[in-house]
């Protein structure tokens, strides 16, 4: 059974507060307007290392599946992504992922989804807060009085290769994560295409972190996707900030911190909280997949 490598928390925010396209000054307004008090109110401050965000990526994303969602309904997820810092993205240096997520941690602790040669493999608990999700799909999110968490766990298997057209259909995608096919509902089928979701610009600003234990860094991390074409403001805001564990562990002290910090945003970020959706992939997937995620 695998350890688990890194925890990340996850707050879908408003993207109307986020104007046109984002940047290092944009970003860092925001950490000094919503997060900073909110840090400071906690701990005094004390614990910040960083409180600029001083990166800002630039990549290019987009989420596939089969034509009948096979993926999705199995708990999948894939992703391909290519860095466009200079403004061009390269085919040639696409990584693309598959991730299992799912919320029973020892189903995913002991899953095996190996990758072809080159391949990295991460085993992280993604948290959210915890909501009800209504059955119209056009109704608020709601969340309980008292803010909480849900967490999901996913395994996520990284490559480095090309992903043109001639690349993308189930057969490549079996050769790529051999023991994938066993793991869904049907098998994979030759020359069948995948689907993709909308193309997604994503301007991601990071550098700003929060010591919350001895030997523990918090990295925080204010994305926002643009589903091309690309017009006016962000289509998804989130903010998020991410930790690895100790040899798969977490000193209960670090742990209290984290969550706490996570539940003030959660009432301290006030109307930048997204009440409209409660996952930015399932906004990505293809046509049709959504209600399945």
């Amino acid at each position: 059974m695998r350890q688990l490598d890194a925890r990340e928390y996850k707050l879908l925010l408003n993207p109307a507060k986020f104007g046109t396209l984002l940047t290092e000054a944009r970003a860092n307004a925001f950490w000094d307007g919503q997060i900073a008090p909110i840090i400071d109110r906690c701990w005094s401050g004390s614990l910040c290392i960083s409180n600029t965000f001083d990166k800002l990526l630039e990549r290019i994303l987009r989420f596939w599946d089969t034509r009948d969602c096979a993926l999705t309904a199995a708990e999948f997820i894939f992703r391909s992504r290519v860095d466009a810092s200079d403004g061009i993205a390269d085919p040639g240096r696409q990584e693309i992922a598959l991730k299992l997520r799912m919320a029973d941690f020892f189903v995913v602790a002991n899953a095996h989804l190996p990758g072809s040669d080159g391949a990295t493999i991460k085993f992280e608990e993604d948290i959210a807060p915890l909501e009800v999700k209504p059955q119209d799909p056009a109704s608020s999110v709601m969340f309980p009085t008292k803010p909480s968490i849900r967490s999901r766990y996913s395994l996520t298997t990284k490559l480095e290769r090309r992903w043109d057209e001639s690349n993308r259909t189930e057969a490549r995608l079996g050769k790529l994560f051999p023991t994938l096919e066993g793991m869904l509902s049907r098998s994979l089928v030759g020359d069948e295409a995948l689907v993709g979701g909308p193309v997604i610009h994503e301007l991601a600003a990071k550098g700003a972190q929060v010591r919350i234990g001895r030997n523990i860094l918090a990295e925080f991390t204010l994305t926002c996707w643009y589903f091309e074409p690309a017009v006016g403001p962000p289509s998804v805001a989130e903010v998020s900030f991410k930790y690895d564990t100790i040899a798969g562990e977490m000193p209960g002290k670090a742990a209290r911190r984290a969550l706490d910090l996570f539940n003030a945003l959660q009432t301290g970020l006030g109307d930048y909280v997204n009440t409209d959706h409660s996952s930015k992939t399932a906004m990505a997937l293809p046509k049709g997949c959504a209600s399945l995620a």
